[in-house]
């Protein structure tokens, strides 16, 4: 009961003393070795390629190049749709491209028309610089 044993002289305990925090000496190459040993790269990247940004083109026949686009997408991919197999028929072209713009906003990126048979779908955190093209000199 430490108040009452203090007041009526009960068990004298030790006084533990706080030495505050003890330096040593860390060999800072070891650290990063052991860091890159473990697959970290000591720059702040995970090691491997799973932070590059590719550019994946996908041909645009089916729902099912619509669903590989949006894998790619949620994985930080840029994508570019080639429609040229599909661009003379009208009702499937539309019917895609109405499907794309939807599943492109449900992962809230945005797609543009690069080219007549291309369109450009960026994933979330990147936007399109909407500007008149100025030729240079």
């Amino acid at each position: 009961m430490g108040f009452f044993d203090n007041l009526f002289g009960g068990e004298k305990k030790e006084k533990k003393v706080n030495t505050g925090i003890q330096r040593e000496h860390v060999n800072v190459d070891e650290v990063i070795s052991a860091i890159e040993k473990k697959g970290t790269n000591v720059t702040g990247e995970t090691g491997g390629f799973e932070n590059y940004i590719y550019i994946k083109p996908i041909e645009l026949n089916s729902d099912v190049d619509i669903d590989a686009g949006r894998n790619e997408l949620m994985r930080r991919n840029l994508v570019v749709f080639d429609a040229k197999n599909i661009i003379n028929n009208k009702a499937l072209y539309s019917t895609l491209l109405t499907a794309l713009s939807s599943m492109v906003a449900d992962a809230h990126g945005e797609v543009r028309r690069i080219a007549e048979d291309k369109f450009l779908a960026v994933p979330a955190g990147y936007k399109f610089v909407s500007r008149p093209f100025q030729e240079s000199e």
